[in-house]
């Protein structure tokens, strides 16, 4: 009972934040679908690879401001270990209308752990080299995530929160924190809901803060083992 009296009183209180920071912020949607498919597995560790592809829409763009198609295997060594190796093609709008494309090669190490009965962690962190028509340029990324798990409410309340650093050029210069819930819908199969505020580092070298809506499906069939 206390944890649902919790869970009310933060939603409560970020719909009252969100006015108020509406007037100096845009808004978006994102909407994604990622499958992961088994390849095979070992004595110690199993071999997947992971199609995610998300698009992004909002008023300031004209249509999908960013479609982004990534690819690639991953390895999980450990129940608290697994590295992945992708790569991304990217769409971009660009809000003057001029569209472009991104490349990136993305090397993403992946722990995991428990804390106590009922809470998960899960620490990513993404090294990015980003292709661009006219340059090229280097990004790390780390997110940290919890999992409310093992409760009778029929979903899993999670909080992320993710750094983005650009070394090479502006440092840090953007972050994402969100707040969602996870229901599973049928085996292998699940839909994340979740708010989004994003801080970012525009080319005043002024902070803007968006806050955007996130709809991710997520599909996850087993390894069909051979007749």
């Amino acid at each position: 009972m206390k944890l649902k009296q919790t869970l009310r009183s933060l939603l409560l209180s970020l719909f009252f934040l969100m006015p108020h920071y509406a007037a100096r912020a845009d808004v978006e949607y994102w909407q994604a679908f990622s499958t992961i498919f088994p390849l095979t597995e070992f004595e110690n560790s199993q071999l997947k690879f992971q199609s995610f592809t998300v698009a992004q829409l909002a008023p300031r763009f004209d249509g999908i401001g960013v479609l982004r198609f990534s690819n690639g295997p991953f390895w999980v060594l450990s129940p608290n270990f697994q590295v992945g190796a992708y790569a991304d093609i990217i769409y971009l709008e660009a809000p003057a209308g001029h569209p472009t494309q991104e490349y990136r090669f993305n090397l993403e190490p992946t722990f995991k752990g428990l804390w106590g009965e009922h809470f998960q962690w899960i620490n990513r962190s993404r090294v990015e080299y980003r292709l661009f028509p006219e340059k090229d340029s280097w990004r790390l990324r780390n997110k940290m995530r919890i999992n409310l798990q093992q409760t009778d409410l029929g979903f899993t309340p999670f909080i992320d929160n993710e750094l983005f650093i650009s070394p090479f050029e502006t440092g840090f210069d953007q972050n994402r924190s969100r707040l969602g819930v996870q229901w599973p819908l049928a085996q292998g199969q699940s839909l994340e809901l979740a708010y989004q505020w994003r801080w970012r580092k525009n080319t005043q070298d002024v902070w803007d803060n968006d806050h955007i809506l996130t709809l991710f499906f997520f599909f996850n069939p087993k390894l069909m083992e051979a007749s």
